[in-house]
């Protein structure tokens, strides 16, 4: 099973689909961009057909691939940095993450099954939950989210799902996730919709894994499905583990795509299946508002890469796989469109939504998959789907947002130690001031 679907339609032909074709914006200021020209046919391409689009969309808009000499660097200002000076502020296991509108960092220590918050300065202020079988309690931290004055967290071994007051600090829900598999991946609208997405196989292909992006409720029901994205569109290696009597699956990691999303603070959901530069815009219901394009020239695998991904995967199977196997491997030709480095700006995402709704695109650039240090390309665009500018953006673990600021985690290069830090985005020129119209309506 090959489509896409939504809670409106079911498609698997993208044949006669009308776009609106747009001229380069480059490197220009917001106002040169030019005015859509007359809509023509273009014909579809096969990863188009495979996940659907929606050959009734009101708005498909073809961009020009911007050129590297045109892009312009996005700058991220370091407003704080996360402090670890007691054993009980340290991060031991990041699994889920969240900023709120003072600037709180939330932080999920999956090891520890615990919240650690931080004062806007950085500063370490309290725990929420703890490992344990009760209420407010976990057996595996997963992700979580502020909604509101709420604090959402999952646990993906139990699947359930709690949520803190975080005014009183107070338990106020703990309740069983009804939903088929354990939530991977969450968000919060400003509109207090939580949206997940969890994994789970074709029951006519058990072989073929879905990624199913869905809306849900802090009763643990789920409310919307928005999207079912093919979640293994990548060639796989099976090793059997004698040891737990079952196979182990190994994705191979280069040349393959990865399907995402990414949501706004208003609801909108936007889907990739990260092989062709396609992103597909979903409002609130599930409904396709608009689709966009970019002819992004896909790289050829190299020898290097296919090294490199071949040594990963010895270390992750811890031996279950032989160099038999890794040289039956049927090596893809070429790269994605969309970002898989597993190091990126993105956090090996194709896609992200700034906290004032604005859309990033990371093109995948050939260079070595798990070592990419260098400055990410990246494509901004407004929410009505509008080619803003192409830029550069510094190559942080971006793991959440809200307003003018995102989160990133990584390690300390020097201590070895988790780190959290609260950036501000500030872009480049004029463009900033797109940013500040955004902000003052958002207020």
């Amino acid at each position: 099973m090959n489509t896409f679907t939504s809670t409106r339609r079911h498609f698997s032909s993208a044949s006669d689909v009308v776009l609106v074709a747009l001229v380069c914006v480059a490197c220009g200021s917001h106002e040169a961009l030019p005015q859509a020209t007359p809509a023509e046919t273009i014909p579809p391409s096969e990863p188009i057909v495979s996940w659907g689009i929606d050959p009734e969309v009101s708005t498909r808009y073809e961009y020009p691939v911007l050129g590297s000499s045109a892009r312009r660097p996005i700058q991220l200002e370091l407003e704080a940095s996360t402090v670890s000076d007691a054993p009980e502020s340290q991060i031991s296991s990041p699994s889920g993450f969240a900023l709120d509108g003072a600037g709180r960092m939330y932080i999920a220590d999956g090891r520890q099954n615990r919240i650690l918050i931080f004062e806007p300065d950085g500063s370490f202020s309290r725990t929420l939950g703890r490992a344990g079988p009760g209420p407010g309690e976990f057996q595996r931290l997963g992700p979580i989210a502020v909604m509101g004055g709420k604090l959402a967290a999952i646990d993906t071994r139990t699947r359930r799902i709690a949520a803190w007051d975080l005014v009183t600090g107070e338990l106020v829900s703990d309740r069983p996730l009804w939903l088929p598999r354990q939530i991977w991946e969450l968000s919060a609208t400003a509109k207090g919709r939580l949206i997940g997405s969890y994994a789970r196989a074709d029951p006519d292909d058990p072989d073929d894994l879905y990624r199913h992006v869905v809306g849900i409720t802090l009763t643990g029901f789920r409310e919307i499905v928005y999207s079912s994205l093919p979640a293994w569109p990548r060639p796989r290696v099976r090793a059997p583990n004698q040891s737990a009597q079952m196979t182990n699956y190994y994705a191979v990691p280069v040349g393959t795509p990865a399907s995402w999303y990414a949501v706004s603070p208003s609801d909108e959901v936007y889907i990739t299946n990260g092989i062709e530069y396609v992103v597909i815009a979903l409002d609130s219901d599930g409904k396709q508002r608009w689709v966009l394009s970019v002819p992004w020239p896909r790289s050829r695998v190299s020898e290097d890469e296919i090294e490199a991904a071949k040594q990963y995967m010895r270390e992750v199977s811890a031996g279950w796989l032989t160099e038999v196997q890794l040289n039956q491997v049927n090596w893809p030709d070429l790269n994605p469109a969309l970002s898989r480095n597993r190091v990126s700006t993105s956090n090996g995402a194709a896609l992200r939504v700034d906290g004032l709704g604005f859309l990033y695109v990371f093109p995948h650039i050939p260079v070595p998959w798990a070592t990419d240090e260098r400055l990410r390309p990246v494509d901004v665009y407004a929410s009505h789907g509008e080619a803003l500018f192409g830029g550069t953006i510094p190559n942080a673990n971006w793991q959440a947002s809200h307003g003018d600021s995102i989160l990133a985690v990584g390690l300390n290069a020097d201590s070895q130690e988790w780190v959290a830090s609260r950036n501000r985005i500030r872009w480049p020129g004029e463009l900033q001031q797109l940013r500040d119209e955004a902000r003052s309506r958002a207020q």
